[in-house]
């Protein structure tokens, strides 16, 4: 058994401790306390792991968060209409989103015009509160939600379902018809529900699973599209469903990234303008996920990191002993 000793024994008495040998000693400890700390970092953090799949939608809808500030028109003229392919085509939509007036001094007023008054809609009175709010710069705040059909299809901010009053003021006060504008901007764009809540369920070692994966849901908000005259805006819209599962909580979350591309078509001073977006809804389905590292993976690599530190050391500490002792032979 004596000659299968790995681990041979040295006689004490021929050690030699040498200040080059402890100051290698203090370079090989702090060098694998910084490798052994990354390495407990790296083990602590889960590793990042994604998936596409050509997978069709599981839900029915998908729910689109919109708050757009109106600039160059006032609410009583506006409407929210939705259209998809299939046909459906809906006139001034408002069971779930609700128009506020702003003041030229961005005062929001949340009453609307002609409140409680049956007869108030193509009346003389109408007219003449639009043509007022008009000449005044009043804008409006379209603010809410609306669910949106798995066929491709827009929203559009118009003045369909109000075509009346705007012919009635292109021929009686054509000054102020010029005025009308759709110059707006993004206050806030995003689809699915409000998640923001979800980062803080998803932490891994400080850092959000949404902040690993650089998301960004709502990258359009805040953006104005301002020009002169009149113009139709058209926004097409690419959906891109997104789950998140967390692996440590056995939970998970439905998201939706878009990319939007925006354009822009001067109009007359006669005509009438629209804001467009044209959405559809990706059949390609982005899955992320976490794999946590494996124990065994760990330890294996502090072996590796003590073992390898030792012996590069250790040849540096023989060489540079080799050398210091053929100086002093020399001397």
């Amino acid at each position: 058994m004596r000659g299968l000793d790995f681990f041979q024994k040295v006689n004490q008495d021929i050690d030699t401790s040498t200040a080059t040998g402890g100051v290698y000693s203090i370079i090989a400890f702090v060098v694998g306390f910084i490798l052994f700390w990354n390495e407990l970092k790296d083990y602590r953090t889960d590793q990042m792991i994604y998936k596409m799949r050509v997978q069709q939608l599981e839900v029915e809808s998908v729910k689109a968060n919109i708050d757009l500030h109106i600039y160059g028109s006032p609410c009583t003229l506006l409407a929210l209409d939705l259209q998809d392919e299939v046909g459906n085509h809906t006139l001034d939509y408002t069971d779930t989103i609700k128009k506020i007036r702003v003041l030229k001094d961005g005062t929001e007023l949340e009453s609307g015009f002609g409140d409680g008054n049956p007869n108030y809609r193509g009346s003389s009175q109408e007219i003449d509160e639009a043509i007022d709010a008009v000449n005044n710069e009043e804008g409006c705040r379209i603010n809410g939600y609306i669910n949106l059909k798995k066929v491709p299809g827009n929203f559009h901010i118009s003045y369909h379902a109000k075509m009346d009053v705007m012919n009635r003021i292109a021929s009686t006060k054509p000054d102020t018809y010029s005025k009308i504008n759709l110059n707006y901007k993004i206050n806030h764009l995003g689809f699915g529900e409000n998640t923001n809540h979800m980062a803080t369920i998803f932490k891994i070692m400080g850092r959000t699973l949404f902040q690993e994966t650089n998301t960004n849901d709502y990258p359009h908000d805040d953006t104005k599209y301002i020009n002169p005259g009149k113009n139709d805006y058209d926004n097409y819209l690419k959906i891109l469903p997104c789950r998140y599962d967390s692996n440590k909580l056995h939970m998970s979350v439905s998201r939706y990234k878009y990319a939007m591309y925006s354009t822009h078509t001067p109009k007359s001073s006669t005509e009438i303008p629209t804001i467009f977006f044209r959405y559809e809804i990706s059949p390609i389905n982005v899955y992320y996920s976490t794999k946590s590292k494996s124990f065994y993976h760990f330890l294996v690599q502090i072996f590796a990191i003590v073992g390898g530190i030792f012996a590069v050391m250790g040849i540096f500490n023989s060489l540079t002993t080799g050398v210091i002792s053929k100086i002093s032979k020399n001397h």
